[in-house]
């Protein structure tokens, strides 16, 4: 069952970033969803606030990674320069059963 999204902003970044988000609803059986996107900042007095955009950059998520606690990824910025990015972490309960392929 869904429990909740967390939204990251990550500024600045190129290459192959590790990321991780620490919180205690993750456990190592959690079902994870991440999305990731160029993000722009919009400047104000209230924070860091900032708006996806679909860029021209390759922005991908790899290696999903839950573990009790935590969850750790890595996100690839295919671009020349640094970018700033959000990636959109969603939180699920434990499957309810394990299906082994061949």
């Amino acid at each position: 069952m869904y429990k909740y999204t967390v939204r990251l902003h990550v500024p600045q970044r190129r290459g192959r970033v590790h990321l991780r988000l620490a919180n205690p609803d993750i456990t190592r059986d959690s079902v994870i969803h991440i999305s990731v996107s160029q993000a722009r900042p919009l400047g104000g007095i209230f924070g860091a606030a900032f708006n996806r955009i679909f860029g021209s950059a390759s922005i991908t998520v790899q290696n999903i990674t839950p573990s009790d606690g935590e969850v750790n990824f890595y996100v690839l910025v295919d671009w020349p320069q640094p970018l700033d990015i959000a990636a959109d972490i969603s939180i699920f309960d434990p499957t309810d059963n394990i299906v082994y392929g061949r």
